[in-house]
This record gives structure tokens, C-alpha cells and sequence, in this order.
């Protein structure tokens, strides 16, 4: 029996690597794939596992009895959508091994069977993280500037608190308030200056000073002024 297949491997590979980060996974997948360019640019319709996994393990790779293994299952995908790309006889190796998922496993495309394994596994992810989403009892979106958000921010024990607010409201009365405590004016009538860090000092003479407000008063005011 013979599965065909139009669909490049190259495709198979990259959804299998796509979710697979451990170097030596992804050093053994490229060297099968490889490997099965090779055998396929000779005109072999071999894929077996015996035959590709002795090739492996001769150029430094797994072992051919690895292959076999539960976790090597992305290894027999790559090695089953060569098979069928290639239009060689079905591998009965990997019927032989484990219990696919039945709705993909229904799918007779070996490489369409990957593609569309790749797309339940992130409908899924998808899912597990919108329930996660529902099961918080709060949920608020805060649209503060960092500034301010990394002051208020809080998280409650049951849940997730994202505060909503668009920045403090000013009355006129308050915002001319806190314009008059960094203006000129005021600084030069009372003999005020401004040293690093928004630090507000008086001149007391002979180079002496007496702080007024302490560092960061300036820029506290001015960020607080710039918010709408």
C-alpha cells in the first residue's frame, strides 16, 4: 500500500521544529531530513526506519533502535512524509508504534497529518490559556502611563487586577497649584534653585543652602503635569 503525498517535507520539518527547542532534537531531525534528500535525489523509495536510522547513526546520530521509542515520534513523521512524498510503500513500522490521535490520525496524508497536528496543538494552547483568562474573578485594563502604572499597580489573591485609569484628574485650582511650586517666579522671589535629581534648595549665602523639597519633586511634578 502506498501513501503519496504532494507536500514537501520541508514543510513537516519546519512544524515539527517549530515546536521543539532541545538542541539535540533539532540536530537529529536536520540530519534525517538530510539524509531522506539524499535518498530521494538517488530515486530510493526506501524510507524504512532500519534503512534511514543505520544512515543516522553512521554520520553520529541516534541510534537505529531509538527510533522505535515513544519519544522519537517526530522522527517517524519526518521519515513517514519523505516515504510519501518519495511514493514509496507505506512504513508499517509506524503503524506499529503508539496511538495517534484519532482525528489525525485519520488523515492518510502523512505530511498534511503534521500540519494539521501542529494546528490542534495551538488550538489547545489557545484554549488552556482562555480558560485560565475566565477563571479569574477580576479583570481590569489599566492605560496609565509606566510611570504611574508601576506606583498603583496591584494583584488581588483570586485573580488578576489590572487597574483602568487614564491618570490623575486635575482640578484647574490644583494643576495651577503645582505650575506655581516650579515656576520662576516663585523660585526667584524666594531665592530657590534647582540642583540634580529635581531637588529644590534656598540660597542662604556664601554657598550654603537649605533643602526646600527633596530629590525628585521637580520630576515628580513635571510627570504628573504632563498627564492628561
Amino acid at each position: 500500500m502506498h501513501a503519496i503525498t504532494e507536500i514537501h517535507p520541508e514543510s513537516v520539518l519546519n512544524a515539527i521544529r517549530s515546536s521543539s527547542s532541545h538542541p539535540t532534537k533539532l540536530k537529529n531531525l536536520e540530519l534525517i531530513h538530510t539524509i531522506c534528500t539524499e535518498f530521494k535525489s538517488q530515486g530510493s523509495k526506501d524510507f524504512s526506519l532500519k534503512t534511514v536510522g543505520e544512515t543516522v547513526e553512521s554520520r553520529g546520530g541516534l541510534k537505529v533502535k531509538a527510533l522505535w521509542n515513544v519519544q522519537s515520534a517526530d522522527y517517524r513523521k519526518l521519515i513517514e512524509a519523505w516515504q510519501a512524498y518519495a511514493g514509496g510503500p507505506k512504513l508499517r513500522e509506524t503503524a506499529k508504534v503508539g496511538a495517534a490521535d484519532n482525528l489525525t490520525r485519520s488523515i492518510t496524508d502523512p505530511a498534511m497529518r503534521i500540519v494539521v497536528e501542529k494546528l490542534v496543538r495551538e488550538r489547545n494552547a489557545l484554549l488552556a490559556e482562555v480558560n485560565i483568562l475566565k477563571s479569574q474573578s477580576q479583570v481590569v485594563i489599566n492605560k496609565r502611563p509606566l510611570a504611574v502604572r508601576n506606583n498603583t499597580s496591584s494583584t488581588s489573591n483570586d485573580g488578576m487586577t489590572l487597574e483602568v485609569s487614564t491618570g490623575p484628574k486635575l482640578s484647574t485650582l490644583e494643576r495651577e497649584a503645582l505650575e506655581h511650586s516650579i515656576s520662576s517666579e516663585l523660585w526667584s522671589s524666594e531665592s530657590w534653585q534647582e540642583e540634580k535629581n529635581g531637588r529644590v534648595v534656598k540660597s542662604l549665602g556664601e554657598g550654603r543652602t537649605r533643602t526646600i523639597f527633596k530629590p525628585g519633586f521637580v520630576t515628580a511634578v513635571k510627570t504628573i503635569l504632563s498627564l492628561k
